[in-house]
């Protein structure tokens, strides 16, 4: 099947072919303004922790690269937000060897936990942590704007890759 594009030309109906979904935990409650408790909480209340929720790649795309470029899209996200993600964390069957080595080797997670039964057919999980640095407001003198990830588009048989406006918290790669 196809669309038609502005000039009534037949073209490939994008598909999405993988996404990454992620959450921030809501900041602790505060201490009362000014507390001596506000004061010397303050940084440490500005800093939440994100969670990588679901990440899939349809098989017929996969090995090219677009899982770390959507985990890296996520985190970018998760940078720009206030309170700023200070890390992130997800959960991985034990038995995903292909994810645990992407997570650990390419995306620098290592195993915090092994959480026995976690999943429904009682398999463990690895729960994986990240540490994010600090975004550009956070760092000495401020003037560095955070670098957006590349982000590989992929046509057909065809991978080219471009650098993307940000976007959104539920990144998405459509074959066009």
């Amino acid at each position: 099947g196809g669309v038609l594009n502005g000039h009534g030309l037949l073209q490939p109906k994008p598909e999405v072919i993988g996404y990454v979904l992620g959450k921030v935990d809501s900041p602790a409650a505060s201490p009362p303004a000014g507390s001596l408790g506000d004061i010397f909480f303050m940084k440490r209340d500005r800093l939440v922790n994100g969670h990588v929720t679901s990440l899939a790649i349809m098989k017929d795309y996969r090995r090219l690269g677009l899982a770390s470029q959507l985990m890296d899209q996520l985190h970018h996200q998760m940078q720009l937000r206030t309170p700023q993600v200070s890390s992130v964390g997800l959960h991985v069957r034990v038995s995903n060897k292909a994810a645990t080595r992407l997570y650990k080797e390419t995306m620098g997670y290592h195993v915090s936990q092994v959480i026995s039964g976690y999943y429904q057919d009682g398999e463990d999980a690895y729960l994986m942590r990240k540490s994010l640095p600090l975004g550009a407001s956070e760092r000495v003198g401020g003037d560095e704007a955070p670098k957006l990830p590349r982000l590989l588009t992929v046509r057909g048989d065809e991978a080219a890759e471009r650098i993307e406006p940000p976007v959104p918290a539920a990144a998405m790669v459509a074959a066009q």
